[in-house]
Parts: structure tokens; C-alpha cells; sequence
């Protein structure tokens, strides 16, 4: 097993791998979960206001016009629904995700002997116990099928934060 090598893979260090122990995450590791949200907020905020703004104009042009429109108003009126509804998702997701909430995040472990399985495209899964991740063959060299490890992963996204190996610990004296 190479630590080395899964610590430069998965990013993690000694402060990230302290903190998992104790079932929380490091300052590095809340600061780079709070920024993979900041994205959804502007692109939420991005598709929502224009599309919103979109449907009240049509709203307004349909209710002024709407005796002068007569059947080409059912066009008008779908693509103000259209306009509405993505409006209203864009919105929604830009204000759900307004403020990280790191308690919405659980750090969890899994503890056991590792089997590999290699699949397409250099990827490879890691199993242990129940728990299946997807990584990479170079990380997959790195870690001895067999071999115990404990995986921290976050318990939205699955996402690996630190590994330990085991194996060659306990059988130190």
C-alpha cells in the first residue's frame, strides 16, 4: 500500500485525516465542499431572473393584447409557462443552496479488506463492505486488493475524503 500515493490522489492531509477520525471535516475540507456550491447559486440566479423576468413580460403582453391576440395567444401563453417554470428552478435552487450548511454533511467510515474490480476506461471500483467507489487505475495501484483500509467519504456526495491503510499497522508491535 501506498499512502503516499492516495494522499496526493484523494488530497487529503494530516489535519484532513485527524478530522474524519473524529467524524467532522478539516477547515480545508469545508472550504472546498462550500465552494463546489457556489456555482449553482450564480447559475440558479443566471437562468432564474432572466426567465422569470421573461414570463412577467409575457404575462403583461398576454393580459393587454389578449382580445387582439385571439388563438395566437396559446403559443404566447405556453412559452410564458415554459419561461415560468425555468424561472421558478433556477430561483429555487439558487436560494436552496444560498448558505453552506455543513451540518446537511455527515462524515462516514468504512472498514474492511479492499476488492478491486477493474472496469472500462481506467476506471476501477473499490469495494468494502457495502460501500462501492469509483477511482481511477492509478489510485487503484496504489492500494493492495485484501489489504484492510478505512475509507472516509462524505455521506452526500460519496465522496472519498481521506483512507487509511490498516493492514500494515496492526502488524507493527
Amino acid at each position: 500500500m501506498d499512502d503516499q500515493a492516495l494522499r496526493d490522489y484523494f488530497e487529503f492531509d494530516d489535519d484532513d485525516l485527524a478530522a474524519n477520525r473524529n467524524g467532522g471535516y478539516s477547515k480545508k475540507q469545508k472550504q472546498k465542499i462550500a465552494a463546489e456550491y457556489k456555482p449553482i447559486i450564480s447559475e440558479g440566479l443566471r437562468l432564474g431572473v432572466p426567465t422569470a423576468a421573461l414570463a412577467f413580460i409575457l404575462l403583461i403582453v398576454t393580459i393587454v393584447f389578449f382580445k387582439r391576440l385571439g388563438s395566437d395567444a396559446l403559443p404566447i401563453i405556453i412559452f410564458m409557462l415554459i419561461c415560468a417554470g425555468l424561472g421558478y428552478f433556477g430561483l429555487r435552487s439558487a436560494y436552496n443552496t444560498r448558505k453552506f450548511d455543513p451540518t446537511r454533511f455527515i462524515v462516514q467510515k468504512v472498514t474492511g479488506p479492499v476488492r478491486i474490480e477493474h472496469g472500462h476506461n481506467a476506471d476501477c471500483f473499490i469495494y468494502i463492505g457495502n460501500e462501492q467507489f469509483d477511482i481511477d487505475e492509478e489510485a487503484a495501484s496504489a492500494i493492495k486488493e485484501g489489504d484492510i483500509y478505512t475509507f472516509y467519504f462524505d455521506s452526500l456526495a460519496n465522496e472519498v475524503l481521506s483512507v487509511e491503510g490498516l493492514s500494515n499497522k496492526s502488524s507493527t508491535p
